[in-house]
């Protein structure tokens, strides 16, 4: 930031109206400050009269309170109540804004202030002025603009775009006129900026003229459908290099073929930088991707996957990593909602695979035809793999629990054979159980289901008994047993967890 020698301060205070015009006025007082209008009351004679500080009229009241709104007889404003006689020395109402007009020297030029508005009510409110303080302005030409800012009096030129927008002060109100820039723009050439539909999202717009200066191929990314891009540069996200800024024309800016753009158009297509971004790699790699390919496997360019990626170029190309993961997206049935759910899937299941010492180099074990069943199954054999101790522990305890089958006419209740099958019953009946494997190997615990006679492989309960003591039965979600299911389990544990004859507990131990 430098200061401005006294030539520069001539040459580009030369493009500025010199006084605040009747729009600025009213831009202040019906927009920026409407909220600093008030009726000041006072008591006179027993009677309470009220002095409106908009339309400065004083007139007879009723009964206001201070605090109170009211709307003023005399202008209609809504003003809010303040007794004249409570404390005003802090009551000091800002606002900040940002006001747009035609340069004064050049008809092709636009230009910008930043201007904050205060009224002091301190002392006798009916004399309150408006008071205007210039603190930033801005000047936009056709492939130049400059930024000033006022400091202490004195105007410095800056190089980085700044404003006071949003606000920096607690209580200041912020604004742009948005009505300022459609009157400064026509018959320059900024009225084809497309500026209108970066309005509601990009504060005062002086980022916005600043970039398209330099930039003009705003305009023509911007109609030709890649708004969101022309927004990615201006609140400063990536655009992954996707756009030459400086192109003449569209295919140039775009660094794609105006087929590729055709296709884009045609198939109303709505392409993020990220999205082109992986378009460019993919096609870099030999890949024979489309504009509609892009739209679907874009997200694969963020940085995360981009690593998936190269892990998998070890195993095959971008081609088929495309065509592949494209092909399990379209799937009937599909279980993949976004190619970065399929990519992180198939990585899961190649490692599977790895741990399992399949054959990686057979397609039809590295590109199963349905990615979703095949790993259903690795995950399966790496648990039981995983799990191999634990079942042989198991299946040593069987023998000593297969004591205590039970069975009625509609139930029967047998012990979980192995690690795998805990599993299965935990996920189907969404429980913890498949936690409980190593405590079941090690017989710190007993697991027993309960299953209906015409349903013997459909998980319906799960019973833990420790000591001969039923611990816990649950279904469904921990749902508790329904009073036919408590019936049998009644049943099971007066005949198998206590000697009819003897009253002695049956010989299982939750340590064998």
């Amino acid at each position: 930031m430098t200061e401005l020698t006294s030539t520069e301060k001539h040459r580009i205070f030369a493009h500025f109206p010199q006084k605040i015009s009747k729009a600025i006025v009213a831009y202040a007082t019906d927009v920026a400050l409407i909220s600093s209008r008030y009726l000041f009351t006072r008591r006179h004679g027993g009677f309470q009269f009220g002095f409106c500080t908009h339309c400065q009229k004083e007139y007879l009241t009723e009964k206001l309170k201070h605090g109170d709104e009211t709307v003023c007889k005399k202008c209609g404003s809504t003003c809010k109540v303040k007794a004249s006689g409570m404390g005003r020395k802090a009551m000091v109402d800002q606002a900040y804004f940002t006001f747009y007009e035609k340069s004064v020297l050049h008809p092709e030029a636009i230009t910008a202030r930043g201007i904050l508005v205060a009224r002091d009510y301190s002392g006798d409110y009916r004399e309150t002025k408006t008071e205007y303080r210039v603190e930033y302005m801005y000047l936009f030409e056709p492939g130049n603009y400059v930024l000033l800012e006022n400091r202490w009096g004195k105007w410095f030129k800056r190089i980085q775009v700044f404003s006071d927008y949003p606000p920096s002060m607690v209580n200041r109100r912020t604004t742009v006129c948005r009505a300022s820039i459609e009157e400064a723009v026509k018959g320059t050439p900024f009225q084809y900026s497309t500026w209108e539909r970066y309005f509601d999202r990009n504060g005062d717009m002086i980022r916005f003229f600043q970039r398209y200066v330099q930039y003009p191929s705003i305009e023509y990314i911007t109609k030709a459908g890649f708004q969101h891009i022309v927004q990615a540069k201006l609140t400063g996200d990536k655009t992954y290099g996707v756009i030459n800024w400086r192109g003449k024309t569209l295919p140039k800016v775009m660094r794609l073929s105006k087929k590729e753009l055709r296709d884009i158009k045609d198939h109303g297509l709505t392409l993020k930088a990220m999205d082109l971004h992986y378009f460019h790699v993919s096609k870099k790699r030999g890949s024979q991707i489309t504009m509609t390919d892009a739209s679907l496997l874009g997200a694969l360019g963020e940085e995360y996957y981009a690593t998936e990626i190269e892990k998998l170029l070890s195993l095959t190309s971008m081609d088929q990593i495309n065509r592949y993961i494209l092909k399990q997206l379209r799937r009937e049935g599909k279980h993949y909602r976004s190619a970065t759910t399929v990519l992180t899937a198939w990585r899961d299941y190649l490692k599977d695979c790895q741990t399992l010492e399949m054959d990686l180099s057979k397609d039809s074990i590295l590109f199963p035809n349905d990615l979703y069943a095949a790993h259903q199954k690795t995950i399966m054999k790496v648990k039981i793999k995983a799990d191999l101790s634990l079942n042989i522990k198991i299946a040593a305890r069987l023998p000593e629990l297969q004591a205590f089958h039970f069975t009625d006419s509609k139930f029967f209740l047998r012990p979980a054979r192995d690690s795998i099958e805990l599993f299965e019953e935990g996920k189907a009946l969404q429980h913890c159980v498949s936690g409980y494997a190593e405590k079941y190997a090690e017989g710190k615990s007993n697991i027993f289901f309960i299953r209906k006679i015409d349903q013997p492989d459909m998980p319906f309960y799960t019973m833990e008994v420790i000591d001969q003591k039923i611990i816990q039965v649950c279904g469904m979600k921990n749902c508790h047993p329904t009073d036919e299911v408590q019936s049998f389990i009644q049943a099971f544990a007066e005949e198998k967890l206590r000697s009819r004859k003897s009253g002695k507990k049956a010989e299982m131990s939750a340590t064998a």
